[in-house]
């Protein structure tokens, strides 16, 4: 039962079709020259992350190397069964996201089916780490297309998947970092964080009807409001996977710590997403969460530290893939 991504430059199916129907329709509100200036946007926006991935890897190396003592230190001692749990969870949360998938669908007569998205999620998670970090999501939503949905449900699941993790991840970690003990350098861009989620949590329903579905196939209040739980729901787990790991590294914390840490994680997370020149928020999400974590260990070092934590997703997503591919051997016709 195996599927071909097929062909990635398909313009009604590829991510960067869904991002230029957004941006065109965002920009000829303002401005008549629309497609010329999406060009530009579209040529800074390439150029940037061929020039800050390397960069920020090849700093993110050396910095390792410069306190190879350190690192070697904090990882030797680590927890081994708290990260393994770490790994278990986040292939878990697999079997999760679709639900948020499905939820939003239902407006549409619930074209997708449960076990065919996780099929789906699972079996392109390789196309994640191809260059230019959206691979992963482009050959998901082909595979959606062919299972029933059309071009304006594709484009309005793309940007609700994307705006609404972004919006849910900045607004729940600004709380919870806005009544913990966060440095007043930092106490702006949290404030900002949570006023930015609340705005793209009360707008974004409102955008996508009236100007991708055009109301003809809207998208239900309550069926917005359930799908948005059901995505914090996930995003909750994912911070928790988060905890195991910075336990495995750092220790036990108390309790209200321990939240603090889950809060670091979706706030810096949603930083690294708004790095556009940043594929997957490499080195921005480490930076962040490297300052607001409490350590008598360097910023550098806790951010070399954290970024382990990019190990922890890879081993998951091997782990899924490949006891999706076992599961497929062993049952060829299911």
């Amino acid at each position: 039962m195996e599927h071909k991504i097929g062909n990635l430059d398909n313009s009604d199916t590829s991510v960067s079709s869904a991002l230029h129907c957004w941006s065109k329709i965002i920009v000829n509100i303002f401005s008549t020259e629309g497609d010329q200036k999406i060009n530009v946007v579209k040529q800074v926006f390439h150029i940037s992350k061929i020039l800050f991935t390397p960069v920020a890897i090849a700093f993110l190396l050396f910095m390792a190397w410069q306190n190879w003592n350190v690192v070697v230190h904090v990882f030797s001692q680590a927890q081994i069964e708290y990260l393994l749990v770490a790994i278990v969870g986040w292939a878990t949360l697999y079997f999760f996201y679709p639900v948020f998938l499905i939820s939003l669908s239902q407006s549409w007569g619930g074209t997708l089916r449960f076990w065919k998205v996780c099929f789906i999620h699972v079996n392109r998670l390789p196309a994640r780490y191809l260059p230019g970090g959206v691979w992963h999501t482009v050959a998901r939503y082909v595979d959606f297309q062919k299972n029933g949905l059309d071009k304006r449900q594709l484009v309005a699941l793309l940007l609700l998947e994307n705006i609404l993790s972004l919006a849910l991840a900045l607004l729940l970690g600004g709380i919870v970092l806005m009544f913990s003990q966060v440095n007043t350098i930092w106490l702006v861009p949290v404030i900002c964080s949570v006023l930015l989620g609340a705005s793209l949590l009360i707008i974004s329903l409102y955008m996508i009807n009236r100007f991708v579905l055009q109301k003809t196939c809207s998208i239900r209040i309550a069926t917005y409001i359930n799908a948005g739980m059901i995505l914090a729901v996930y995003w909750l787990l994912a911070a928790c996977v988060f905890i195991l790991y910075v336990y495995a590294l750092f220790g036990q914390s108390e309790i209200t710590e321990s939240i603090r840490i889950g809060g670091v994680y979706l706030f810096s997370w949603g930083v690294g997403y708004l790095a556009f020149f940043a594929p997957q928020g490499v080195g921005v999400f480490e930076f962040v969460a490297g300052n607001l974590i409490h350590s008598e260990l360097d910023l550098v070092s806790v951010a070399i530290i954290i970024a382990g934590f990019r190990v922890v997703i890879l081993s998951a997503d091997i782990l899924a893939w490949g006891t999706l591919k076992i599961f497929m051997l062993l049952k060829p016709n299911r």
